[in-house]
C-alpha cells in the first residue's frame, strides 16, 4: 500500500544539475496533484467488471443442470428443441 503498482507512471524531468553532478531541488508543477479526482474516476472504469462472470456462471448452472436432468432421464433439452425447430 502507498508504494507504485502496475497502474502508477512516474515521469522524471530533469531540470538542473549542480556542480559535480549533485542534485538540485525542484518545484513539482501544482497541476498534477489537482488531477486526482479524474485519475480516481478513469481507475474506477478500469476494474474489472462482476456481471459478465455472474452471467457467464448462470449460464454454466442452467447449462449443468439440463445435462443432470437428462442423465436421470426426467427432462430431454435435445427432444424439446427438436420440437421447436
Amino acid at each position: 500500500a502507498g508504494g507504485p503498482d502496475n497502474a502508477t507512471a512516474v515521469v522524471v524531468h530533469i531540470a538542473a544539475q549542480g556542480a559535480d553532478g549533485e542534485s538540485v531541488d525542484a518545484q513539482l508543477p501544482s497541476e498534477e496533484s489537482s488531477r486526482a479526482a479524474e485519475l480516481s474516476r478513469q481507475a474506477r472504469s478500469a476494474q474489472q467488471q462482476v456481471v459478465p462472470w455472474i452471467l457467464l456462471l448462470l449460464l454454466a448452472a442452467g447449462l449443468g443442470g439440463l445435462v443432470l436432468l437428462q442423465r436421470l432421464g426426467i427432462y430431454d433439452a435435445w427432444d424439446w428443441l427438436r420440437s421447436r425447430f
